[in-house]
């Protein structure tokens, strides 16, 4: 995937039990979605998506789930 001069990034959080559930969804010259446990992990996806921005060329890890 090449970098874009845009992103489109939505994030959704909410409770489940004891925990909290994240999805996030990107889209911009193409489309990603992951579902992670928890900020930690949401923020470990998200940040090299946003370095994509900057490092055209850099993909963050594919881990949909």
């Amino acid at each position: 995937m090449e970098a874009d001069d845009w992103r489109v990034i939505v994030i959704r959080a909410w409770r489940d039990g004891a925990h909290i559930r994240v999805r996030l969804l990107e889209r911009g010259g193409g489309q990603r979605t992951w579902v992670v446990a928890g900020a930690d992990e949401a923020l470990e996806i998200l940040g090299p998506v946003l370095h994509e921005l900057d490092s055209p060329g850099r993909t963050p890890p594919d881990t949909p789930r």
